[in-house]
Order: structure tokens, then sequence, then C-alpha cells
């Protein structure tokens, strides 16, 4: 899921050249209209569940996210790994070490 149309298209090529790459769908919008499809999708058991999920995403919406697939039945397999990129944007230090003089932190 992508919510930025050039994040997706400067990342086909590599897609392309992996050999994975057939295996990658990718779906441009709204992040939460995305998932609540594959949501639905995963109830029905009309798609395999993931092993990998990983949200690097509005930092707002994380939370929502987060709780969606792991309240919902088949979204994720026993074994899932799901990753948070708790980063702030664009890599910038948290608020709080600026605040107190380490904004190499």
């Amino acid at each position: 899921l992508e919510f930025d149309p050039f994040a997706v298209e400067f990342g086909r090529r590599f897609q392309l050249k992996s050999r994975a790459g057939q295996k990658i769908t990718t779906t441009v919008g709204p992040a939460m209209l995305a998932l609540e499809s594959l949501a639905t999708e995963a109830k029905g058991h009309g798609a395999k569940p993931f092993d990998l999920v990983v949200i690097d995403a509005d930092k707002e919406g994380l939370q929502s996210y987060f709780d969606l697939l792991w309240s919902t039945p088949n979204f994720l397999s026993e074994r899932a790994v799901v990753c948070v990129d708790m980063t702030p944007f664009k890599g910038q230090p948290p608020t709080r070490y600026v605040k107190f003089g380490f904004p190499h932190r």
C-alpha cells in the first residue's frame, strides 16, 4: 500500500529485477481503505494470511492500522512479524531531543 504514486513508480524497477517481484502487488491510495478491503478478503478466506507486514505510514494512523491488522481473523499468519516504523517524518529527530538540546539523537 502506498499513498504516493511516485514512490510506486520509483520502486517498480527494483521490483521487476527481483526474483520475487511477481509476488508483489501495489495499491496506490489511502492506506485505511486498502487495508479494510484486504481485511474483508481475509475474513472470507479469500487471500492467504500475511507473514510480514511493515507499517511505515502517517504516524497519526499507526495505531488504527495495527489494530485492524491484529484484530482481523486470518489477516496475519500464526508466525507473522509486524514491523512498525516509529521514525519521525523524514528522519527528523523527535521534538523531545531537540527541545532538550540533543539534535544529533
